[in-house]
């Protein structure tokens, strides 16, 4: 298991405001090792109770929200990690629990294969899938030993199939700017000041909530 704990703040930008940010950050920051060039897909299938506990935490502005998925990166099935992310306020933990599973299982073949606190979790509360996105991510970090990551994502889509399948159709959510996220344990001087330029474009958008609103109407 790994354990992730900082603080996350979101914001809506535009390309060109993007392509500023990244020749801002180039002093500070290198693309992730993950993908080419720090860009690769996230795949996430969402899970909730009969009674959308962790939609309506959101619906509801709680303080403190729990939210349950099983994601990987590309294609890469094998890697698939089971998360616990719990946010209270803007400060956030992820538990991370490498899964075992192939192309085709469902929930429950994979808590079958797989016994831990993640998957007890998930069967104790009767969790099960209510949404499977997909996007696209382009990912920085620090330089140093601060603990800081930047990520742009964009291309939001959503499939009705909630489960492994290789070959998902999906719909487009209708965003066609980047939601950027800034993750930190502290705050040197440049993501102070990337934090002040940026205050007006500052969003609260939970993938989870905005695209799980958009399936059901669409």
């Amino acid at each position: 298991m790994m354990i992730l704990n900082r603080s996350e703040v979101k914001f809506r930008i535009n390309e060109h405001e993007k392509l500023e940010i990244i020749k801002y950050i180039s002093l500070f920051c290198k693309p992730e090792s993950h993908g080419e060039l720090g860009r690769y897909k996230v795949n996430t299938l969402y899970l909730d109770d009969i009674n959308l506990k962790s939609y309506h935490e959101k619906l509801d502005g709680d303080y403190t929200k729990t939210k349950y998925r099983l994601r990987f990166y590309d294609e890469n099935i094998r890697h698939l990690n089971g998360e616990v992310k719990t946010k209270e306020g803007q400060n956030s933990v992820k538990y991370q629990f490498p899964l075992e599973t192939s192309w085709g299982d469902s929930l429950e073949q994979v808590i079958k294969n797989n016994k831990n606190s993640f998957t007890g979790e998930v069967f104790s509360k009767r969790l099960f899938p209510v949404l499977s996105t997909s996007y696209s991510r382009e990912a920085y970090t620090s330089l140093g030993s601060e603990n800081i990551r930047l990520t742009f994502d964009s291309d939001l889509k959503i499939s009705r199939k909630l489960n492994f399948e290789q070959q998902k159709q999906y719909i487009n959510y209708p965003l066609k700017d980047y939601i950027m996220e800034l993750k930190f344990s502290t705050k040197n001087t440049w993501v102070l000041n990337l934090l002040a330029e940026l205050e007006q474009r500052k969003v609260s958008f939970s993938k989870y909530f905005h695209l799980l609103e958009y399936s059901r109407i669409n």
